[in-house]
């Protein structure tokens, strides 16, 4: 989802210089799996042909049903990545908000706006070409609450142009927060107490609505705070930090909970849609531990474990570099390509087929034009 940093550069002073690739891998491979289970729906909820997938193909799609998860991933990285040089300047945030807000806003906002437009004008394509009806995009606070980044707070917009861009409208607003809110919580009280501050926030909304803002998902600031978090606990020279830190096994951690909620999601689907404000937590804490774990054995010489050595390799990080231009460009050219695709007769195997093996490199190539020409411009240090 958003970019963050990139976190593929050396952090720190000569003495302590860390490379997080990882942190990049793990971006873009959560931003591919995003778009893959965008294909696995348009196959198993949008195909038109009468006789069903068979029983291996949806059974092996299934795979690919916890895109939130993904997106959960997105937002503790956002945290941990942002809180970062803040935990190494001691609560100080470079230029004041000013500045920050500026970084953010150059950062997220150009090709955000970039893909709105494609995203309006492949829409109109597709209903003069007769490939889709409905015209609810033409809505004037339709696009007016995407143009203001508040398309999450409404069942009739959040979905209406690229839906994948609800979430970048959370996080855009948990941007504001942060130096408001949880770090003044976090300077005074500690990480833990920003921490819990964030998830206090978060599920407000449940305690006085119930669920009817929970398509907004607004226990994600929490899920931000378990980055900042994370950030504290691997950066911080602090002491009771650093017990912390050494104290909980986070490596295992990450791997009991993320395979234990995985495993359960697996095998109980259709419970994740009804119940993200639980799992979702859930699975932030495994992003956490993982995050956690990772640095600080990078950072005292260890090696490092086989997830992050993954992660870390070449074509994972690539990936990570162009990861936002995946998750904005991918599913506009994704509803285009499939209604044309339904032109053609097809069995579902053969769609599926053509679907992965070229239609997702497809994709990613797009996504990589995209970035080309709207991302990498306003991207850290590049010129």
């Amino acid at each position: 989802m958003s970019s963050g940093e990139s976190t593929a550069r050396v952090l720190g002073a000569p003495a302590d210089r860390v490379r997080l690739d990882y942190l990049d891998g793990l971006r873009g491979l959560a931003a591919c799996y995003v778009a893959l289970s965008h294909l696995a729906v348009a196959l198993i909820f949008f195909s038109p042909d009468k006789v069903p997938l068979p029983g291996w193909l949806t059974r092996s799609l299934a795979v690919f049903n916890l895109a939130q998860a993904a997106v959960v991933v997105f937002i503790v990285l956002s945290g941990y990545c942002l809180m970062i040089p803040i935990v190494r300047a001691r609560g100080i945030v470079k230029g004041g908000f000013g500045g920050y807000i500026r970084r953010r806003a150059t950062r997220i906002l150009p090709p955000y706006y970039a893909a709105l437009v494609i995203s309006f004008v492949l829409i109109e394509l597709s209903i003069r070409w007769g490939l889709r009806g409905d015209t609810q995009h033409r809505d004037p606070l339709v696009l007016l609450s995407h143009l203001l980044v508040v398309h999450n707070f409404s069942t009739a917009w959040y979905h209406e142009l690229d839906p994948p861009m609800w979430s970048v409208a959370v996080e855009w607003q948990i941007y504001f927060l942060l130096p408001f809110v949880l770090l003044p919580v976090w300077r005074r009280f500690g990480a833990l107490a920003a921490t819990g501050a964030g998830i206090a926030l978060g599920f407000l909304p449940r305690l006085l609505f119930g669920a009817a803002w929970d398509f907004s998902c607004p226990w994600f600031i929490g899920l931000f705070g378990m980055g900042m978090l994370g950030a504290t606990l691997s950066f911080s020279d602090e002491a009771h930090h650093q017990r912390w830190a050494a104290r909980v096994p986070w490596g295992l951690l990450s791997v009991v909970v993320g395979f234990a909620v995985i495993a359960f999601l697996l095998t109980h689907r259709g419970f994740y849609p009804d119940h993200e404000f639980i799992i979702d937590p859930l699975l932030g804490l495994s992003t956490l531990g993982l995050l956690v774990s990772c640095t600080r054995r990078l950072r005292s010489g260890q090696p490092l474990p086989l997830a992050a050595s993954v992660l870390g390799a070449r074509p994972a990080v690539w990936l990570g570099d162009f990861s936002y231009s995946i998750y904005l460009a991918h599913y506009p050219l994704l509803v285009v390509g499939w209604h044309l695709l339904l032109r053609v007769q097809m069995s579902p195997v053969a769609r599926a087929g053509l679907l992965f093996g070229i239609g997702f490199p497809l994709l990613l190539g797009a996504s990589y034009l995209f970035h080309l020409a709207f991302e990498r411009r306003f991207m850290p240090g590049h010129k």
